[in-house]
Formats: structure tokens, C-alpha cells, sequence
């Protein structure tokens, strides 16, 4: 569709998202993982794409050394969820969140 857009081909890109409106339910979600660092844990040092990916997340997942005022910045309707201490597990637990559709911030 953007390249539609961007050909003025405005009437065939709406035809495009109607019909993928109409079978939106069809397609499969597939959905992604963010990594972010946090360094320091001074909020100031972030990145503007770190900032970004925290804006996104469906879902956080943060382990300890994550400063509080970090999650704080984080989509408010997106749930934190501590990783868990075994790494098989914190892998398991990532791609649960993923398969299912969610963008994942760690």
C-alpha cells in the first residue's frame, strides 16, 4: 500500500486495505522482541529508540538490574513481568509472548 501512495495511486491503495481489512482475521499476527539497555539505569541515557521500543511493548519483561524508573516510562496499559532466574525459562516465556502476536521489551 505505501507503494501505492507514493506512486498517487490513491484509489488502489484504498481497494488494498479494504480487502486487507477484510481478511484481517485470516492473516496471522506474528509478533516481535525488543531488546533494550537500560545501562545505567539513569533515565536521562536512554536512546530515543529505546524510548520508542518502550512506547510499543505489548508485554516488559525486565530482570533486576532494570531501574524502577525505567518501567515507569514503559506504555502504561503494558504489563511488567519480572524474568525468571532460569535462562530456559526466560527463552520459553519470550517466545510464548511473541507467538502469540505481542511486541516483547527486554
Amino acid at each position: 500500500m505505501p507503494g501505492l501512495l507514493e506512486r498517487g495511486e490513491s484509489e488502489q491503495a484504498e481497494q488494498a486495505f479494504r480487502l486487507a481489512v477484510q481478511h484481517s482475521d485470516t492473516v496471522s499476527r506474528s509478533g516481535v522482541a525488543l531488546l533494550v539497555g537500560t545501562g545505567s539505569g539513569d533515565v536521562g541515557q536512554l536512546t530515543l529508540r529505546a524510548l520508542r521500543a518502550l512506547n510499543q511493548a505489548d508485554v516488559l519483561l525486565y530482570g533486576p538490574a532494570v531501574a524502577a524508573a525505567v518501567l515507569v516510562l514503559a506504555r502504561r496499559d503494558a504489563p511488567r513481568r519480572p524474568l525468571p532466574t532460569d535462562a530456559d525459562a526466560q527463552w520459553r516465556l519470550l517466545l510464548d509472548h511473541v507467538e502469540t502476536g505481542d511486541c516483547v521489551v527486554c
